[in-house]
């Protein structure tokens, strides 16, 4: 029997009892958690509120002892999700999307006062951007709502008054980026090109499309630049090109009869534009500034700390946020950091094919621990590595000595070879670390 049906104790009187005690239940949830919302409200001043117009999801914050400036980043997730700052590359997850997230970046900008949100929800307005100082968008694709007219006028007036813009792009209109993307910097003059930036050796470090960018316009976005790669990008049209191809460069155009993606010919064809092609744009419009680079994978984690790809990154979140002079470029990250002579090795860590070492330089920055620095250069502070892999060409003065200071903090010099094939570059190094000889067999071994 149904217990509200019966009669006597389980008749109308208890009826009403219980009744009573379900609605004095509810209303003690409601109380609870109104008071709980109540507190949150008053005691959480990082956490923007959720209105009916935006979402808002807490991104990374700088630390506890942190005093210096704090520079609040608005991260895009709505117009765009595909390589977020969720994503990290992981020692069991090799799936392509979920390899070129921004977590790494984002991570030291966190690390030294730069504090960023997502917003996950509803469109961008005036009122949402008032409570940051840098937007970050981050390579568009057709999945993902259009900008209205109103999100783009909020925007260029955040811009105007003083706001910082990033925006991230990529060749030849992939996913439709570039159509999507092309509408909200028109007011800046700023146009990514459905091309891919090519460029020939010794301007590129594999291919016509992984192309090596020296080419630099004197500003502080290009601050103590030695290079970077793009991994297949797209020109950039604008009134502030800062990083060009060489004059070999061009424009390829994208060939829809190419099924494995959106890419050309790799060939200069007479109609494509020739010549040096800019590939990151900076612009002051206003009180504001902004950047745009032309390839999603140059500051995904694999990649950033080849060359001068993490500079890059650095001095242009400096220069938008009003921030010059810090040079967060020149700071050590957390954990082991190992440097790989590039220049010895010909660039051997960003070409992906025979005897390079693309997916190991990639393996080594899986472990969290630890940062690889693939640089021509000496870094700025002293690893803990100093490695050599497979070189070419005679490690040169500069190199040398910072793996002297690395042996004499204590730290540890490598050399990675392939014993069948000891260079003569592996064995002056060898010998350059006192080592006073080599047992060879008769063919070299």
């Amino acid at each position: 029997m149904n217990i509200l049906q019966g009669d006597g104790w389980q008749g109308p009187l208890y009826r009403r009892q219980l009744r009573w005690r379900y609605e004095v239940r509810a209303f003690m949830r409601i109380l609870l958690i109104l008071l709980v919302f109540s507190m949150v409200s008053a005691c959480d001043d990082d956490v923007v509120e959720t209105t009916h117009d935006y979402e808002i999801e807490e991104g990374g914050r700088p630390p506890e002892d942190w005093d210096g400036p704090v520079t609040r980043i608005l991260e895009d997730t709505v117009h765009s999700v595909k390589q977020n700052t969720r994503i990290r590359l992981r020692v069991d997850d090799f799936r392509y999307s979920h390899m070129f997230g921004y977590y790494r970046l984002f991570e030291m900008l966190n690390l030294h006062g730069y504090s960023h949100d997502r917003l996950k929800g509803g469109k961008i307005t005036p009122e949402l951007l008032s409570h940051y100082d840098v937007y970050f968008l981050n390579l568009m694709d057709s999945s993902r709502p259009r900008f209205t007219q109103d999100e783009i006028e909020a925007l260029r007036q955040f811009v105007e008054q003083g706001g910082g813009m990033f925006v991230i792009g990529d060749h030849t209109n992939v996913y439709l980026s570039s159509e999507m993307t092309n509408p909200m910097l028109e007011p800046y003059g700023i146009s990514i090109r459905y091309e891919i930036a090519c460029d020939r050796p010794p301007h590129s470090v594999v291919g016509n499309g992984w192309i090596l960018v020296e080419d630099f316009r004197d500003h502080p976005v290009t601050t103590d630049l030695d290079g970077i790669s793009l991994q297949t990008g797209a020109p950039i049209d604008g009134p502030g090109g800062v990083a060009f191809t060489s004059p070999d460069g061009w424009g390829d155009f994208w060939d829809p009869n190419m099924e494995e993606g959106f890419y050309g010919n790799w060939t200069k064809d007479p109609t494509e534009p020739s010549g040096p092609q800019a590939v990151v744009q900076a612009v002051q419009y206003g009180q504001g500034r902004v950047v745009v680079v032309g390839d999603q994978n140059i500051f995904g984690d694999p990649y950033l700390f080849f060359l001068s790809n993490k500079e890059l990154a650095l001095n242009g979140f400096e220069w938008i946020a009003h921030r010059t002079g810090e040079d967060l470029r020149d700071v050590q990250p957390p954990g082991i950091n190992v440097r790989i002579d590039s220049l010895a090795n010909n660039l051997s860590m960003g070409q992906g094919y025979n005897s390079s070492y693309y997916t190991f330089y990639t393996n080594l920055n899986r472990r969290w621990e630890l940062t690889a620095h693939a640089t021509r250069i000496p870094l700025q502070f002293t690893p803990k590595v100093f490695m050599e892999v497979e070189p070419t060409r005679t490690v040169v003065e500069d190199n040398m000595a910072e793996c002297s200071e690395v042996l004499e903090a204590g730290g540890v010099a490598m050399l990675v070879l392939d014993p069948g094939e000891v260079s003569a570059a592996s064995l002056s190094f060898i010998e350059s670390l006192g080592i006073a000889s080599l047992d060879l067999t008769a063919d070299g071994t």
